[in-house]
Order: structure tokens, then C-alpha cells, then sequence
């Protein structure tokens, strides 16, 4: 019963004899070796041990999610982009799954540096504090009842969307404090991952030729083709496919040139089939053709991205008559805020193009009155002042703000609001990820006086309002 235990015994006898020659013979070896060289051996050892851990400690290793590390660096999902999380701002390096990155320092952002940009960041902080304290890794707060809104996506929407916005206002300690707690975050956790074959070229679509480069809302997932007699618009749904067209040929270096092709082309398409003028103050406006190809005089609060977009495209070299274009429907932005009471801008417009008795221009609707606080106005005044160093635009940005602070702010945050048409408007209980990722963030730079936070040559911002860098080729 016990012959298992003696032979293990003695071959450990046996293992531990062994070990005490090698342990001899290489003491042995070692006096016999000259002392200058055993010296120069052990400097040798002792600068590759530190050489070593100095490239453990500069260079990470990732898996494809985004995890941070204790030297700060994160690869952002399926391994597009490593991250600096000590830099002042997201910095872009290379590709990251399996692979091996440096990290590199940036200076951080500067403290805001007037009195308008102090209390958008103080704005800015309640909010941040509300959810912090009342809805921390959720997507959204309800500020009426200090509580998480019911899960939209389930990825900590606010908190991801406020990050940026936290360096770029110098909220360097916020900042730090949440990256200590946020460890990791992927958004294909738990889920099963759609696989399928993208269609290619579907701009040079006929229904889009038709629309001199505009096109159509909705797409048929099987076909791949857009659905005929689509509605015409710049609003909801199809925004982001002009926005792109400029940013996308802005961030790949402009190297790609059917992008900004297909940009001036869409925007000929505007002039001609959408931009029209009210009939008392002759507001710019961009309206919407219907299914029919009717004209529509209905404009979307989302369509007011599109001055910051012409402006953004005449700083870059193209075709400068796109800057009155953008002043005109810039200043008809402005109107959607003083058409109303409180001073807020509602969801939809619709302007008067018939009737030339009537001094009314815009008409809002009750379905459409409400105000989600967001953030297309004050992104286009972003953009020119930054262009036309026009302080009326700080102006009306300041205006907006005072009204958000007047109308908005509840003492767990900000929310979104019933109606815009009555004095004492009611809660939305929400306050929307993009209120601090973009509307707060805009007003901040809009205030910028200087306009050396995030130059237009150097970042692009994509349609959520976060800056990318501009390749350089």
C-alpha cells in the first residue's frame, strides 16, 4: 500500500542530489571565469533586467477590448485605435489587437478662460455630479426623480459621451476620477455579433442622381437599394450621410475625392431643391421634399447642423458662396429660439411660404414644441465664429445658455422640456447623453475667444460632437 510513497520519496532524494551538483558545478565554472569578465557579465545582466522592465512598463499588450491599463492605455473595441488616457485629449496612435504600443505624453487642456466659459463648466459639473451621484454606469438620468432613466442601450452612455467633454473643459480631476473606476468596456459583451455583406456604392444609386445627390430616407435591407419616392431630407435619418461626406474626405486627409465630389454635388441639390425663404422676413429655411416630390416647408432642429457644415467646408477650400448660405439659415436657427417664450429651441418648424398677409414666419406645432436641449445651433455658431470671428454668434450661443439655465436646470441635473409655447413649461424626465456631450461642449469652445482649443486643421469632429484627428499624409 505505501511502495507509491517511498518511490516518490526517493525521487525527490534524487532531484534534490541533482540540483546540488548542477548548483556546484556551475560555482565552480563560475570562479574559474576571469574577474573583469564576470563583472562586465553582471552589468550586462543587470542593464537587460532594466532595459526589460522598462518596455513592460512602456508597452501594452491588448485583446481587442477596451481595457485600461495601469500605464493608461486603452485599445478601443475590435481593435481600431490605441488611446492615451494620460493625454490631454483622445490621441490616436495605430492599430492595436496583438500588438505591442508605445505610449506617448500630451500637454492637457487649459482652464477655461472668461466668465461665459466658467459657467458653462459649472453647468456642466451639476449635471456630471447629478448623474454621478443618481444614475453612475447608466445611460441616461431622470433629474425629475433622481433616479437612472428606464436602459436604452445598456453602455453607460452619458459617462462615455461626457469623457471628452471633461478634458477639453481642463476637468482633469473628474476626468481621472472616473477612468479609476471605468475599467472596461466593450460593446459586444453578451451579445451575439451580426454578420453580413455591406453593399458597396450605394450613393451612385439611381434615386439619388434623380435628387441631384440628395437621397432618399429609408433603404430596403434586402435589396440593398433605396425605397422609390422616398422623403427628401436633411433632418432625422439622414443627416449624418451628408455630414460624413465632408468629414470623412476632411479626416482621411482629403485623399479621397469622390467624398467631397459627392458633397458639393449634394449641396448644389440643397440650393435647388430644398433651401427656400419665408414670405414676411425672407428666412432662409430647408425644407424637406415628400413622397410625391412635394415640397414640404417643415424644418427639423437637426437640420440646423448644416451652417456649421457649409462653414466648415469654406474654411477647407471649397466653394466660398456656401459661407452666405450658411450665415442665412444660421440666423434662422437663431429664430427657432426667439419664436418662442421661453427662449428654447423646439423640435420642428414649419415656415410660412404662402401666405403673404401674415408677419408670421414660423409656426410651431404642439406635437413638435418640445426642447431635448440639443445641440445643432450652437454647433453651427461654433463654426463661424470660429470662421467669421462674428461675436453675434457668442451672443446668441449666450443667450441659449442663460435660457437652458433659466428654463432647464433642476436640482439634479437638466432636463428636457414638454413644450416650449408655455411660460411654465413641465419636465421631460430625461436629461440626454449628448446635453454634456455636445450642447455643453459646443457652448464651451463657441466661448473659446482665442480659437486655439481644437483647431479646425488639426480635428474634425463626427456628428456626436468628439473630436478625431485629421490624417496627415
Amino acid at each position: 500500500m505505501h511502495a507509491p510513497l517511498i518511490i516518490d520519496i526517493d525521487e525527490n532524494l534524487g532531484n534534490i542530489q541533482k540540483q546540488r551538483r548542477l548548483k556546484t558545478a556551475f560555482s565552480r565554472n563560475w570562479r574559474r571565469i576571469p574577474r573583469i569578465v564576470r563583472f562586465l557579465l553582471i552589468i550586462i545582466g543587470i542593464f537587460s533586467t532594466y532595459s526589460a522592465a522598462l518596455l513592460y512598463l512602456r508597452r501594452v499588450k491588448t485583446d481587442g477590448h477596451v481595457e485600461i491599463f495601469n500605464v493608461n492605455i486603452i485599445c478601443i473595441n475590435n481593435a481600431r485605435t490605441a488611446v492615451n488616457l494620460n493625454a490631454s485629449f483622445y490621441q490616436t496612435t495605430t492599430t492595436c489587437q496583438n500588438m505591442m504600443y508605445s505610449i506617448l505624453q500630451y500637454k492637457l487642456f487649459s482652464r477655461p478662460s472668461n466668465e461665459r466659459q466658467r459657467a458653462v463648466v459649472n453647468a456642466f459639473r451639476h449635471a456630471w455630479d447629478a448623474y454621478k451621484r443618481y444614475a453612475f454606469g447608466s445611460d441616461m438620468l431622470d433629474p425629475v426623480n433622481a433616479k437612472p432613466t428606464k436602459e436604452w442601450f445598456g453602455l453607460q452612455l452619458t459617462l462615455v459621451d461626457s469623457l471628452d467633454t471633461m478634458l477639453i473643459m481642463g476637468l482633469n480631476e473628474e476626468f481621472t476620477a472616473v477612468r479609476n473606476q471605468f475599467s472596461t468596456f466593450s460593446a459586444d459583451v453578451d451579445r451575439f455579433l451580426a454578420a453580413f455583406k455591406v453593399s458597396t456604392n450605394i450613393h451612385n444609386q439611381q434615386q439619388c442622381k434623380k435628387y441631384a445627390g440628395l437621397c432618399p430616407m429609408f433603404i430596403n435591407v434586402d435589396t440593398g437599394k433605396f425605397v422609390k419616392e422616398g422623403r427628401i431630407t436633411l433632418g432625422a435619418r439622414t443627416d449624418s450621410y451628408y455630414e460624413y461626406l465632408l468629414k470623412q474626405w476632411l479626416q482621411t486627409g482629403k485623399t479621397i475625392n469622390w467624398l467631397k465630389d459627392d458633397f458639393l454635388k449634394s449641396m448644389s441639390g440643397v440650393t435647388k431643391l430644398l433651401l427656400r425663404r419665408s414670405k414676411s422676413r425672407k428666412l432662409a429655411f430647408v425644407g424637406e421634399l415628400l413622397q410625391n416630390s412635394s415640397f414640404s416647408p417643415k424644418m427639423d432642429h437637426l437640420v440646423c447642423f448644416l451652417p456649421g457644415l457649409l462653414a466648415l467646408a469654406v474654411h477647407h477650400g471649397l466653394n466660398q458662396m456656401l459661407l452666405e448660405t450658411a450665415k442665412s439659415v444660421a440666423t434662422t436657427c437663431y429664430e427657432f429660439y426667439t419664436a418662442n417664450p421661453l427662449g428654447l429651441g423646439p423640435e420642428i418648424a414649419y415656415f410660412n411660404v404662402n401666405d403673404l398677409s401674415s408677419k408670421v414666419d414660423i409656426e410651431i406645432k404642439q406635437a413638435d414644441s418640445h426642447s431635448l436641449l440639443r445641440p445643432e445651433a450652437i454647433e453651427s455658431w461654433f463654426y463661424l465664429y470660429r470662421i467669421t470671428k462674428d461675436p453675434i454668434y457668442q451672443d446668441w450661443g449666450w443667450q441659449v445658455f442663460q435660457a437652458i439655465e433659466k428654463h432647464a436646470k433642476q436640482v439634479n441635473g437638466y432636463c428636457s422640456v414638454q413644450s416650449v409655447l408655455v411660460e411654465e413649461p413641465k419636465c421631460i424626465e430625461k436629461m440626454e447623453s449628448f446635453f454634456l456631450a455636445e450642447t455643453l461642449k459646443y457652448l464651451y469652445l463657441l466661448f473659446d475667444d482665442d480659437n486655439s482649443t481644437l483647431t479646425l486643421d488639426e480635428y474634425v469632429f463626427n456628428t456626436e460632437g468628439h473630436p478625431l484627428p485629421i490624417y496627415q499624409y
